[in-house]
C-alpha cells in the first residue's frame, strides 16, 4: 500500500508531509505555520514551536489541518526521542522510528537524560518499525522483531571521482588537505588534538566543515583560528557537484 501522506517530527514539532492527491503544483502553506514561502510539488511543511510549551494544542492544530486536507493512509516517521506525543496522535497506519545515535550518550541532553530514557521505553512498545544505524543501537531497544539494523553506507566509486566544482575556499589550499565533515561538537572533535596535528604538519592544510556548537565555538576561535594552516574562519562551506 502507498501511503498518500508521510511526515516526520523534527524540532519544535515540524512536520513534513507528502500528499498524492490535494497538494498543487504552486505548493501549500499551512496558514499561520510559518512555512517557507515556496515548496515543492507534493512537499508540505508544517513547523511550529507550539509544542515547547503545549504538545497537546500542538497536536490538535496539526490534526485540523490533516483534516482539513482530507490525509489517508499516514505514515509516521520520526527520529526524535525526545518528543513521544505523537504515536497515535494523528491516526497513522504505521509507525516508525529512526533512531540515529543513542542520545542517552550525547552531552547536549544531559538534563533530559530520564526523560529520554522513558521515551525510548515508549518507542519501543508503540513503533511499528524501528531503523538502527548501529548493532549496539539495536540492543537498546531489546526488540528480535521489528528492530532493523541499516548501516551506515556510501558509493566509493561516486565519492572518489574528481569533483567538477569545488568552492574556491577549498579549491585555492595547499595540498594536501586533511578534512572533517559533520557536526563540531564536544563528543566529535578533540580541539587539542587538531591543533597538534596542525602544528606538527604546517605543510599540510586543514578544513573543518559543519556547524559549530556553542560551546565548542570559543575553544575554537582561542586554540585554532589563529593557525596558518586551518583557517580563520568558524566553519568551511564546499559544495561537491558530480555528474
Amino acid at each position: 500500500m502507498v501511503p498518500e501522506c508521510a511526515f516526520r517530527p523534527c524540532w519544535a514539532g515540524a512536520l513534513t508531509a507528502l500528499n498524492n492527491y490535494e497538494i498543487e503544483k504552486t505548493g501549500y502553506v499551512m496558514p499561520g505555520a510559518g512555512g517557507p514561502d515556496e515548496i515543492k510539488h507534493k512537499l508540505l511543511v508544517y513547523s511550529s514551536v507550539q509544542s515547547a510549551w503545549s504538545e497537546t494544542a500542538f497536536y490538535r492544530r496539526l490534526n485540523q489541518e490533516l483534516k482539513r486536507l482530507n490525509l489517508k493512509n499516514i505514515v509516521l516517521w520520526s527520529y526524535l526521542p525526545t518528543f513521544v506525543g505523537y504515536f497515535g496522535s494523528v491516526g497513522e497506519q504505521v509507525a516508525v522510528f529512526d533512531a540515529v545515535d543513542n542520545w542517552l550518550e550525547h552531552s547536549s541532553y544531559t538534563k533530559v537524560k530520564e526523560r529520554i530514557k522513558v521515551n525510548y521505553q515508549t518507542i519501543r512498545t508503540k513503533a511499528d518499525l524501528i531503523f538502527t544505524t548501529a548493532a549496539d543501537l539495536a540492543k537498546l531497544f531489546n526488540l528480535p522483531e521489528g528492530c532493523i539494523f541499516v548501516p551506515n553506507g556510501v558509493d566509493f566509486e561516486r565519492i572518489n571521482q574528481a569533483p567538477r566544482l569545488t568552492g574556491r575556499d577549498i579549491a585555492q589550499l595547499p595540498r594536501p588537505i586533511i578534512g572533517y565533515i559533520g557536526t563540531i561538537q564536544e563528543d566529535r572533535v578533540d580541539v587539542e588534538l587538531i591543533r597538534y596535528l596542525a602544528e606538527a604538519n604546517p605543510q599540510k592544510s586543514f578544513v573543518l566543515i559543519g556547524g559549530v556548537w556553542p560551546g565548542l565555538r570559543k575553544k575554537i576561535k582561542e586554540r585554532l583560528q589563529s593557525l596558518p594552516n586551518l583557517g580563520k574562519r568558524r566553519s568551511i562551506c564546499v559544495n561537491l557537484m558530480w555528474p
